[in-house]
């Protein structure tokens, strides 16, 4: 299992904004639409009331990155964030880089959606486990 999380703050969303399932789900169908204009195949929004919804981007029919967006009152430091995520590097060293770098682009194509569709601030990657700290991720994929 493989992820990366990037934490950013939407100017667009009020800091103490009570949000409902619909809000959060409506935030993860645009940066489903937005990975969909950029050729990506998705699939279905699938989540959970007001903590997560995400989707899949799939590969060739036989490998899924799974892509969600969390609220903020799902962080200690009330930023929102963007999980991509895979369940199945493969055992096998081709089959591991080919994924590996599939899950790459992803990261990119979300931190671009992240940037232009929503005009995301203080977007920070994180690729380890622990804690995320303001500050200590590293500003791209």
């Amino acid at each position: 299992m493989i992820d990366a999380f990037a934490y950013f703050h939407l100017p667009s969303v009020p800091y103490d904004q009570d949000f409902k399932t619909a809000d959060l789900k409506a935030l993860a169908a645009r940066l489903q639409g937005a990975l969909a204009g950029q050729g990506y195949d998705v699939g279905d929004l699938f989540g959970s009331d007001t903590d997560m919804w995400g989707f899949p981007v799939r590969f060739d029919g036989y490998f899924d990155v799974d892509v969600g967006i969390w609220s903020p009152k799902s962080s200690r430091d009330n930023r929102w964030s963007a999980q991509v995520h895979v369940q199945d590097p493969g055992w096998l060293k081709t089959t591991r880089d080919a994924r590996l770098a599939k899950t790459k682009e992803v990261e990119w194509a979300v931190h671009d959606a992240l940037r232009s569709h929503f005009d995301a601030r203080n977007l920070e990657w994180y690729f380890r486990k622990g804690p995320a700290r303001v500050g200590e991720g590293q500003p791209t994929p």
